[in-house]
């Protein structure tokens, strides 16, 4: 595991900035509810755009792919193709957006909007469990921005049709009535530092410590792409 380093001194930065604002959008929160209300108004301008029908399925299809299987899922993809490096660092991420999203929603405790607005446009019923009654930050948002943050770092080509598609859901969980606006800044915030701090990272001896373990157990090559700055 010595090989796991960070590459630059400075990829670290954006990775803090991140986390900075996420835990400013998370004390404020907490302690003004002025910016709260704000945050709502904006919420009623957004979601009464809202379309229901087939257009709303879509939408929510495609603002599943930062859902927890779609973030498992796009991993395994990328390990399946050679993109190993990638599928760690994804899967790093999303741990550390889940351990601190989970601890967020507890500690804020902000309501989802269908609880307060009870005749707003909303397309997903509030699903059973305590946590997934909970609002701030956004996982859905949380995992797209860890994707894009890990791209950042190792195959920056895919940077911006990432960027397109994370901003494309972040809005979507605003629209279809899910999360406020803040919600969603906040789980960017949160994805993109994982994303960037695990995207820093090599992951070359630990890829063929597994490959090697994987070969003993079934005979089979392991297959691992590295060109991570494409």
């Amino acid at each position: 595991m010595r090989r796991l380093g960070l590459e630059t001194s400075w990829s670290t930065v954006p990775a803090m900035i991140a986390l900075v604002v996420f835990v400013l959008l998370s004390v404020v929160l907490v302690n003004d509810p002025r910016v709260a209300e704000y945050d709502e108004r904006i919420f009623l301008e957004i979601n009464q755009h809202f379309i229901p029908g087939f257009a709303s399925l879509v939408m929510f299809g495609v603002s599943e792919f930062g859902s927890v299987i779609g973030s498992v899922a796009i991993g395994a993809a990328l390990w399946l193709v050679g993109r190993k490096d990638l599928a760690i660092a994804l899967l790093l991420a999303f741990v550390c957006y889940a351990l601190i999203g989970q601890g967020m929603k507890m500690a804020v405790m902000r309501p989802r909007p269908m609880e307060i607005f009870m005749d707003i446009e909303y397309l997903v019923p509030l699903p059973g469990g305590f946590l997934y009654g909970q609002s701030f930050p956004s996982g859905h948002t949380a995992g797209m921005f860890s994707l894009l943050g890990v791209l950042l770092m190792k195959a920056r080509r895919w940077a911006p049709p990432m960027a397109a598609l994370a901003i494309v859901v972040g809005f979507l969980r605003v629209l279809l009535g899910s999360h406020y606006p803040f919600d969603v800044v906040a789980g960017a915030g949160l994805g993109l530092f994982g994303g960037i701090l695990f995207g820093s990272l090599r992951y070359g001896e630990l890829i063929a410590r597994i490959d090697a373990f994987i070969e003993r157990r079934t005979g089979r090559k392991g297959r691992y792409h590295v060109n991570s700055r494409e």
